[in-house]
């Protein structure tokens, strides 16, 4: 990105200085810091930032985070408003005064499986996989916190999206480290961990298509979130139905907004059956089987989410 800010940590750990090399007041600039990992299946922690507007001096008053499939080098180019992928939530974090940090999944392989759900593994290897996972994750937030600190940005509270292997990672670091993060939507990830006591304090999306492979998984990690109090949703869609996931976007960005509104959740207005994708007054929706009910705060969302029945 021309004319773009690189600030890097030194290899020095997590405690080294941070480099800024930009003008004042370039608003294409990007923040980039690299941190060494120390555990197995991570070899660095790499984050992107875009100040609000993209103008480093503005003070933010939130995170929005962007997870997408391994660590490529095209993230500078999703962080910008005219981004195909992720313009929406560029454009949503500036209208709401929040700066957008994107990251990339580990690329080398042992962090989880990313074909096998943690609830189809047997004992021992869901047990190894989840004690390796808890390393990774506690060294992925260390990183994470120390770069919000380096950048004035609050240290909880943010906002997640995952995206294929994207969305694999970011539910997974949400569920072992909840105090960051205030609301997270997955979108068509192939697998899926289990819940945690400590996720239960976040508000989860999770949406998917139909023909994914993980498609089955996401409705088995809904039941097990919605059994432990989870405030979740969950939508599927036929893939040609939404070609440019625009009532994805929609509703993503209703979610997102509905958790700035309501940190702590809202009562549902609205109860869906995701068997048909038709929503109804939460009043007169007691009949439709609770591990196929969706909670739906407000008629917007409901509208978003599928069919509204009053």
């Amino acid at each position: 990105m021309a004319g773009a800010l690189c600030a890097s940590f030194l290899a020095l750990g997590p405690a080294a200085g941070l480099a800024r090399d930009r003008a004042e007041g370039d608003p294409g600039g990007l923040v980039v810091a690299t941190f060494p990992a120390r555990v197995s299946g991570l070899k660095e922690i790499k984050f992107y930032l875009r100040p609000v507007g993209g103008i480093l001096e503005k003070k933010a008053k939130g995170v929005m985070a962007i997870c997408k499939f391994g660590d490529r080098g095209d993230i500078p180019l999703d962080l910008s408003a005219s981004s195909q992928h992720f313009g929406y939530l560029v454009n949503f974090a500036d209208e709401h005064d929040l700066a957008v940090i994107a990251f990339g999944q580990p690329t080398a392989g042992g962090a989880w499986d990313r074909r096998v759900s943690t609830d189809e593994m047997a004992d021992k290897e869901a047990e190894e996989f989840d004690k390796n996972f808890e390393s990774i994750a506690r060294e992925w937030a260390r990183a994470a916190s120390k770069f919000a600190s380096d950048n004035r940005l609050p240290s909880g509270g943010w906002l997640m999206y995952g995206i294929c292997g994207g969305a694999q990672y970011a539910h997974r670091l949400a569920l072992r480290e909840p105090r960051l993060f205030r609301a997270v939507h997955a979108h068509y990830g192939g697998s899926y961990d289990v819940p945690t006591r400590g996720g239960a304090s976040v508000q989860w999306l999770i949406t998917t298509w139909e023909d994914d492979v993980g498609h089955v998984p996401a409705q088995r990690f809904y039941r097990a979130c919605l059994g432990q109090g989870y405030r979740i949703m969950i939508r599927s869609l036929p893939r040609n139905a939404d070609p440019e996931e625009r009532r994805l976007q929609r509703l993503s960005l209703l979610f997102f907004e509905h958790a700035l509104a309501h940190p702590d959740g809202a009562k549902p207005e609205y109860i869906g059956d995701y068997i048909t994708n038709v929503a109804f007054p939460a009043a007169g929706a007691s009949w439709i089987p609770k591990e196929q009910s969706v909670a739906l705060p407000s008629r917007a969302i409901a509208e978003a989410w599928g069919e509204v029945r009053d």
